[in-house]
């Protein structure tokens, strides 16, 4: 970028220049000097030897030419040395009180030794160029960038990011012709507000003994049942997924309005005998299917009545936590629960992103969300940009966030980056990157940035597109017939039988030495999960039960 024109950039109250003649510091040199500078500079960002002794002899040939003095400061700094650097700089701000690099170098001494209280003392109060050279009209754009960096630098290290951004607005347009330097104190902001965040979790968690994600309302846990419109609604509380299909087309042909009432209703009363239930889980020593599905068959319930305006109670459900949830939904969390956002929430996207951009929510609920929200874009092509558009201001919101505590959890970032990647959401990259920068995205996941980068340049792939059941019954239908757990023993023996008999053909001593394909149970079967409902539930971030060392989450959760 060019300065030529000396009034190009008046905004600051001064001008701005790139030749190295028109700045009325009182530094004026010759052309041979000039000639000498800029060669001696380039000796010293490469840091060739003996340069010290001939620096010095430059500095007793020109006693009056402060910038020699700087260029041997630069040296030692450059070379590791800086308690030599330091001492330099001492000299030239001795000599050469007014010279703006000897002032700027005593700020990085300060801040690089925590003494900020110092900095404004050194560079003006208003730390502004005008301010410490009322008499200058006209600075080198080095100087202006020296200037620019050491002073947002400042007001990283003491925590006035507002006022660094405020800087970084108007600087950018000037150091457009050097954008490192504008995005590496753009990072330098970031990450201080993840530091921001962490030592306030940190203290958080001191006081509270708790990670992101709130946990249920403990505050309204009864024993108490809880009392509805309907009698028929009863039958929720004694049957599993496979309840008589006559039951359900009862309970839908209810009135409306008192039978979406008491769905909300059920759903309340998985939170408000959350802790019932458990204890009579530890008295029963056996999950109870029949009678610990009633939170799902009113989920069920209500999209099949497409009753949008429960939207909020769904999401009400979502925000109690990860204990919760498990309890409730275990396999169901991520391969059941997104269709019902999907349904509720398509044209309440509003209400989507106000739940995202909700801190301590867990992770489980903020990747559900996130589930219905990319197939949004997969079964309706015409609103793909409105969904990317969508993620666009979530993230933008997380950065612009990222001092605000439990909001940007790494186990949420993951899920959400890999959604955007399936969208093939090439333009949203740039935003999605800061979040590896700054080690905020799980990569046993997603895989590093590099490996999203690619992905997101893939072709498109049906395999992301999932299935949307037109009505409850075929929602049903699929899990009885698809699902392992729900098969009937002589079913699963057969798929055993099956599966076993394709894993003896594998060469397994061979496997990693060349291309090998392990059978899936699922693969002749068209199974769109693999879910094993028998034996104790497992969590997300508890060992996979297949043995392969993995986390749940990272393994078979998402097969």
């Amino acid at each position: 970028m060019a300065f030529d024109n000396l009034d190009r950039y008046k905004k600051f109250e001064y001008a701005i220049t790139g030749d190295v003649d028109a700045p009325d510091h009182g530094y004026h040199y010759s052309d041979e000097i000039s000639e000498l500078l800029h060669k001696t500079y380039l000796r010293v960002q490469k840091r060739k030897p003996h340069l010290i002794p001939e620096l010095h002899k430059l500095m007793e040939k020109y006693p009056r030419v402060p910038t020699f003095k700087n260029y041997l400061s630069m040296y030692y700094n450059l070379s590791g040395k800086t308690g030599k650097a330091y001492e330099v700089n001492h000299w030239i701000v001795k000599e050469h009180p007014d010279y703006l690099h000897g002032k700027i170098n005593l700020a990085a001494e300060a801040i690089s030794k925590g003494n900020y209280d110092e900095v404004p003392k050194i560079l003006g109060e208003a730390l502004d160029l005008k301010d410490l050279y009322p008499h200058r009209k006209v600075f080198h754009i080095s100087e202006f960038q020296s200037f620019f960096s050491i002073t947002c630098q400042y007001l990283i290290e003491t925590n006035q990011l507002e006022a660094a951004e405020s800087r970084m607005e108007v600087a950018e347009k000037v150091l457009s012709h050097d954008p490192k330097i504008t995005e590496g104190l753009r990072m330098q902001i970031l990450a201080k507000r993840v530091l921001n965040r962490q030592k306030e979790e940190a203290a958080w968690n001191e006081k509270h003994g708790e990670e992101i994600g709130r946990s249920y309302d403990k505050s309204i846990q009864t024993d108490e049942k809880p009392t509805f419109h309907h009698p028929e609604i009863w039958a929720l509380y004694e049957h599993d997924i496979r309840i008589p299909q006559d039951l359900l087309r009862n309970i839908l042909e209810l009135p409306r309005e008192t039978l979406l009432q008491d769905l909300e209703t059920v759903l309340l009363d998985g939170v408000r005998r959350f802790e019932y239930f458990g204890d009579m889980l530890d008295e029963w020593d056996e999950w109870r299917d029949e009678e610990l599905s009633f939170p799902l068959h009113a989920l069920l319930l209500l999209t099949e009545l497409r009753a949008t305006e429960k939207l909020p109670a769904i999401l009400d459900l979502l925000r109690q936590g990860e204990e919760l949830l498990e309890f409730w939904f275990s396999d169901h969390i991520f391969e059941t629960v997104w269709h019902f956002v999907y349904h509720l929430g398509n044209q309440q996207l509003h209400l989507l992103k106000e739940f995202m951009q909700e801190p301590d929510i867990c992770s489980e609920g903020k990747t559900i969300v996130s589930q219905a929200v990319v197939q949004i874009a997969f079964h309706h092509p015409e609103r793909h940009e409105e969904v990317v558009n969508w993620y666009k201001d979530i993230l933008q919101y997380y950065l612009d966030h990222l001092d605000t505590p439990k909001l940007v959890d790494v186990d949420v970032m993951a899920p959400i980056i890999c959604d955007l990647s399936n969208l093939r959401a090439t333009d949203v990259l740039p935003l999605c990157k800061p979040f590896f920068d700054l080690d905020l995205v799980d990569l046993g996941y997603a895989g590093d940035y590099k490996d999203i980068e690619e992905e997101t340049h893939k072709p498109p792939s049906e395999d992301d597109k999932h299935t949307i059941y037109p009505n409850i019954f075929e929602h049903i239908k699929d899990i009885l017939s698809h699902w392992y757990g729900y098969l009937t023993p002589e079913e699963q023996a057969r798929r055993d039988a099956h599966f076993k008999e394709k894993m003896a053909a594998v060469d397994l001593e061979n496997i990693g030495k060349k291309p090998t394909t392990l059978p899936s149970p699922a693969s002749d079967y068209a199974w769109q999960e693999t879910v094993i409902k028998d034996g104790p539930k497992v969590g997300r971030n508890d060992p996979c039960p297949c043995g392969s060392g993995k986390k749940y989450k990272k393994c078979c959760m998402n097969k």
